[in-house]
């Protein structure tokens, strides 16, 4: 009967498999595990080992690529800043309506700046180079060696060049060894030149150098510094003949403070920023005596003119304030006229890159 036929069939290739033994259910095995690779490689969402170490591609993966570095500088900013300034003097200097005054006589002066400021992992760089111009009320010179002294009809021209650099103590130590809650937040190794130089009879030459330490205060606003240095000064008179025409002076400390405190509560972006320096007597003055003791400071009060008009701050400021010394290149303010002044500035600044 042709209706037994498919029934069998099936029992005779039962009875085949079942004696085909081990190898039989090996090769079921088998194809039971082809089928399950082909569904698992099928569903969305796994991910098959293989490609855990070659990748989706096929191909090695590589090493894990490096976490992105810190950038070298943690912060920079560098300006170029006009100032004006209405009353500056030059120790030495009289004639005009001060006549042999003690005050000295008074010139207005203007002043171009390039100053760079940057942070890195260990410490900050700063750099700020001045040209200031006087009025012809204190006027340029040619020193008298070699030649004849010479007075020109213009104001004399004056370069500062001033760097100061830190070293954190606390990075250097790799632990928070240098703070104290509420008072200070670091210690850092400090260092300066300063360097000064002018177109005057004398072309003065004066070249200073400096290392101490600088304490850094935790204050809730803005910053304040103070930092305690050595200080070793060398000049050069050209009015003067050897041996007293280059000459160096005592080693003494020197105390610098600088400041910056946001008046947030004026409701503009307006800061007021400080310097302050005193160093004392250094020595013999070669021109007589003894050299006295300095003391500079200015002091300004700065408007964010770019975050006040375009929401960019920091890119450009205007600034007031005053500038005061005190025996001015260590003449004695109460016998050399003009040692001594008070001055008041203004001006701007752009933020260049």
């Amino acid at each position: 009967m042709t209706v037994g036929l498919p029934l069998k069939r099936p029992l005779a290739l039962h009875r085949r498999t079942t004696r085909g033994g081990w190898g039989s259910v090996v090769r079921a095995g088998a194809l039971l595990f082809n089928s399950l690779l082909l569904f698992t490689s099928a569903t969305p969402g796994w991910v098959q080992a293989e490609e855990l170490i070659q990748g989706p591609s096929g191909a090695p993966l590589g090493p894990e690529p490096p976490k992105p570095s810190s950038p070298f500088f943690r912060f920079s900013d560098t300006q170029v800043t006009y100032t004006y300034l209405n009353d500056l003097r030059q120790p030495g200097v009289t004639g005009g309506r001060a006549g042999r005054s003690i005050e000295g006589r008074s010139a207005p002066g203007n002043m171009l700046s390039l100053t760079h400021l940057h942070g890195w992992e260990y410490g900050t760089n700063f750099l700020n180079i001045d040209l200031r111009r006087y009025g012809s009320q204190i006027p340029a010179g040619r020193p008298p060696y070699p030649g004849l002294a010479t007075t020109f009809d213009y104001g004399q021209t004056t370069l500062f060049l001033s760097y100061r650099g830190t070293l954190s103590g606390n990075t250097m130590a790799g632990t928070p060894l240098f703070i104290l809650p509420g008072i200070i937040k670091d210690v850092s190794l400090a260092y300066g030149v300063d360097h000064q130089s002018d177109n005057t009879r004398l072309s003065l030459l004066r070249t200073r150098a400096m290392g101490g330490l600088s304490f850094s205060f935790d204050v809730p606003i803005g910053f304040f510094n103070l930092a305690v240095f050595a200080q070793k000064d060398w000049f050069r008179f050209a009015d003067l003949l050897p041996p007293l025409r280059q000459t160096g002076t005592d080693i003494v400390p020197r105390v610098e403070a600088t400041y910056l405190v946001p008046l947030t509560f004026t409701g503009l972006p307006l800061s007021l920023t400080g310097f302050a320096s005193y160093n004392p007597p250094r020595g013999d003055d070669p021109k007589g005596g003894r050299l006295k003791a300095e003391v500079l400071m200015r002091s300004n009060l700065v408007l964010d003119l770019g975050e006040l008009l375009y929401q960019k701050p920091n890119r450009m400021k205007a600034f007031i304030g005053v500038l005061h010394q005190k025996n001015l290149l260590g003449a004695n303010s109460r016998v050399v006229p003009g040692a001594q002044f008070t001055s008041f500035l203004a001006g701007l600044s752009f933020s260049v890159f």
